[in-house]
C-alpha cells in the first residue's frame, strides 16, 4: 500500500474530502516534546483501505480546517494505538478530540495480550511482520522529511485497520466489545489532558518528606510553576526543577536575598523569577494538615487481605485469559486494602466481572475486629 506526502492546500483539502467518505481510518501522529510544555505536532498519518497519507502540518500558509474536521467527524471511526499521547497533541494543537475511537492497545489487552503491548509487537504477533526502527528517534520537525522517515511514519498506520478488524472479531467472540468501548471512552476524557495546576505538587516525590507547612508552600510553588510553564510553553523543569522546588519549600525564603542562599536554586532562576517565587510563597493559603497521606506499611491484616484479593484476581484473569493488571493494578490493590475507592472498580465492566468477589473478601475482613478495611464498591 503506497504512502503519500500531503503538503499543499489542494492535496490536504482533496485528501480529507476523500477520506470523509470512509467509515474507518487509521490515525497516528509524530510530535516533538523536548523544549516545550505542550507537544509540537509535526506529522499526521492517516490510513484507509487502499492508501496511506502523511499530512504535513508545518507547511507555512496552509489551512488545516479540513483535517481537523475529518478527525472530529463522529461518522468516521479513528483507529489508533496507545492513543493518549496522540489525543493530547491533537487536542492542544486544534482542540480536536478524535472520536469515536478504537485503541488497538486496549483492545489487544482484552483479548489476551499484555496490558501495554506495543504496536510493533502486536503487528509481528498478528501478521508475522517485523517493522523497521531506523527512524524511531528522529526529529520530526526538521524539513525536508526523507523517504525513510515517511516510510517509517507510514508503517505506524499501515496495519491499524487490519488490526482493528481482527481485534473487533476477537472482542465480539469473547463478548467483550462493550468492555472495549467503555475503556476507549476513558481515553477521551478531557480532564486527562489538562491537569489542574492546583494538583501539580503531587508530581514532586520529594514533597512527601516535607513537614506540613513546607508541603503547602510546595503546593503554591508548583501551582505557580505549572502556570508559568504553560504560559511560556516550556518544560516544567526549565522553569524550576523538582529538587529546587522542594528545597525552596523547605526553606520558605522571605526575600530574594534569602532565595539566593539556597544552593539548589540556579542563579538565572533567581534573576528571572525570584520575586515571583517569593511572592507566591507569601501568598495567603490554607496551610492545614499534611497534603500527603503518609501511609504506613501494610499491616499483617492488610497484607493478608491483599493476598486474598490477588488470588481472586489471578483466578478470574486466568478464566478470562487476560493479564491480571487489566483488571486491577497492584497500586489499586493497595488502595483497596486501605479502604480507598478505585475509580475503575466503582462502575463499569470491571465492577461486574470482579467487583462482587473482591467486595466479599473486604466484607469478611471488615467483620474482624482489627480490620480497617472499608467497602469500596
Amino acid at each position: 500500500m503506497p504512502h503519500h506526502l500531503i503538503d499543499t492546500q489542494k492535496e490536504i483539502d482533496d485528501t480529507c474530502s476523500r477520506l470523509a467518505g470512509e467509515t474507518v481510518i487509521g490515525v497516528d501522529t509524530e510530535f516533538l516534546r523536548v523544549r516545550t510544555y505542550y507537544p509540537k505536532l509535526a506529522l499526521v498519518q492517516i490510513s484507509s483501505e487502499d492508501a496511506i497519507y502523511c499530512v504535513d502540518p508545518l507547511v507555512k500558509g496552509v489551512e488545516l480546517a479540513a483535517l481537523w474536521s475529518l478527525l472530529a467527524d463522529p461518522g468516521v471511526l479513528k483507529v489508533m494505538h496507545a492513543a493518549r499521547q496522540d489525543v493530547e497533541v491533537l487536542l492542544h494543537t486544534a482542540g480536536v478530540m478524535p472520536q469515536p475511537l478504537f485503541d488497538t492497545q486496549i483492545a489487544a489487552a482484552l483479548v489476551g495480550y499484555g496490558d501495554q503491548v506495543g504496536y510493533a509487537g502486536l503487528v509481528e504477533a498478528e501478521f508475522g511482520v517485523s517493522l523497521p526502527k531506523s527512524s524511531q528517534r528522529t526529529d520530526w520537525t526538521r524539513r525536508p522529511l526523507s523517504e525513510a522517515q515517511l516510510g517509517y511514519a507510514g508503517n505506524d498506520v499501515r496495519y491499524l485497520l487490519p488490526l482493528c478488524k481482527r481485534l473487533t472479531a476477537g472482542l465480539k467472540d469473547r463478548g467483550r466489545y462493550e468492555w472495549a468501548l467503555e475503556d476507549f471512552e476513558r481515553d477521551l476524557d478531557p480532564a486527562l489532558y489538562e491537569p489542574d495546576p492546583e494538583q501539580a505538587y503531587k508530581r514532586v516525590g520529594r514533597g512527601t518528606h516535607l513537614d506540613a507547612g513546607a508541603q503547602h508552600a510546595l503546593k503554591r510553588l508548583c501551582t505557580w510553576r505549572e502556570n508559568a510553564a504553560r504560559s511560556r510553553n516550556l518544560p516544567r523543569s526549565w522553569v524550576l526543577d523538582d529538587v529546587a522546588a522542594a528545597a525552596i519549600a523547605a526553606g520558605r525564603p522571605r526575600s530574594v536575598r534569602e532565595l539566593e542562599r539556597i544552593e539548589e536554586v540556579r542563579s538565572d532562576t533567581v534573576r528571572r523569577d525570584g520575586e515571583a517565587i517569593v511572592a507566591c510563597l507569601q501568598a495567603p493559603g490554607d496551610d492545614g494538615g499534611p497534603l500527603w497521606s503518609r501511609h504506613e506499611p501494610l499491616t499483617p491484616e492488610q497484607k493478608s487481605t491483599k493476598s486474598a484479593l490477588i488470588e481472586i484476581l489471578k483466578a478470574r484473569a486466568g478464566e478470562l485469559g487476560i493479564a491480571q493488571s487489566v483488571l486491577v493494578t497492584r497500586a489499586d490493590l493497595d488502595k483497596l486494602v486501605r479502604g480507598m475507592p478505585v475509580r475503575e472498580l466503582v462502575t463499569g465492566w470491571r465492577r461486574e466481572v470482579v467487583g462482587p468477589d473482591l467486595q466479599r473478601v473486604l466484607d469478611d475482613r471488615m467483620r474482624q475486629p482489627s480490620s480497617a478495611n472499608a467497602g469500596v464498591f
